[in-house]
């Protein structure tokens, strides 16, 4: 049976958010109220929506929690959302989730990660989730946002593909910046002319990232710098988890001819 893999995250978010209500009370007085199980309400109806479009019986949330690996790799990685206010019912949605579905919460994954992790072990699963990031993961995939596209396969190459891409262009929502001056055209323009001379994966994968080192270093950065980035874009597969349970850190593909 094919299991769906929720991204929590972006579900307990949107209800928290649709369901705050301001109030005018007076010429001065303002408040903000939200009813918690209106907020569950529309989780039950996001999950069961989900459920019916893709077919799938069984079913599993993950969410992120407050530690992260990847403070350690860049400090400033997500900085930017530090000041920003989070719907009042969103932890406690959260929390009702772990209860009543038994949601993942693992620290210091992010639910992506634990998401790319499940959806690339081999196991008969869907990922379902809005975020683009989650394109970097080979998987089967579906994108609630867009449910007339139904449910896509997402191959190995063209996971790196958007994988390498997010190294060049960073990403502005998680704080990380990639290569100054590389947009998605430019990035685009520099992985297709790395791919041209081989059809073998890995030895494409060597190639690009060769172009990706050589285009940070134009722009006077270093190998570690392009590293940096893509350790912050890196969401997590199977086989970046070690028997133990701990974070294989990604590293560059190195040429089997060495």
């Amino acid at each position: 049976m094919t299991t769906l893999l929720i991204d929590g995250d972006i579900v307990a978010f949107q209800a928290a958010a649709a369901t705050e209500v301001p109030t005018k009370w007076d010429d001065d007085l303002w408040t903000l109220h939200a009813y918690e199980s209106e907020g569950q309400a529309l989780i039950k109806k996001k999950l069961a929506a989900m459920l019916k479009q893709t077919g799938c019986e069984h079913f599993k949330f993950y969410l992120t929690g407050k530690e992260n690996f990847r403070y350690d790799v860049l400090e400033s990685y997500k900085g930017n959302r530090k000041d920003t206010r989070k719907p009042m019912t969103l932890k406690p949605l959260k929390q009702w989730m772990i209860d009543e579905y038994q949601a993942v919460l693992r620290e210091p994954f992010e639910a992506d990660d634990l998401l790319g992790i499940r959806g690339s072990d081999g196991n008969d699963t869907i990922i379902a989730s809005e975020d683009k990031d989650l394109k970097t993961i080979p998987c089967k995939f579906f994108n609630p946002a867009h449910p007339d596209d139904g449910v896509v396969t997402i191959s190995e190459a063209d996971a790196d593909i958007f994988f390498f891409t997010q190294v060049l262009t960073g990403d502005a929502v998680d704080n990380y910046k990639g290569c100054p001056k590389v947009g998605p055209v430019k990035a685009q323009q520099i992985l297709h002319k790395a791919s041209l001379n081989t059809t073998d994966l890995h030895l494409r994968n060597v190639a690009i990232w060769e172009a990706i080192v050589a285009t940070f270093e134009k722009a006077g950065l270093t190998e570690d710098d392009a590293l940096t980035q893509a350790r912050c874009a890196r969401i997590l597969r199977y086989e970046d988890l070690a028997d133990d349970g701990s974070i294989i850190l990604w590293n560059p593909p190195v040429s089997n001819l060495l």
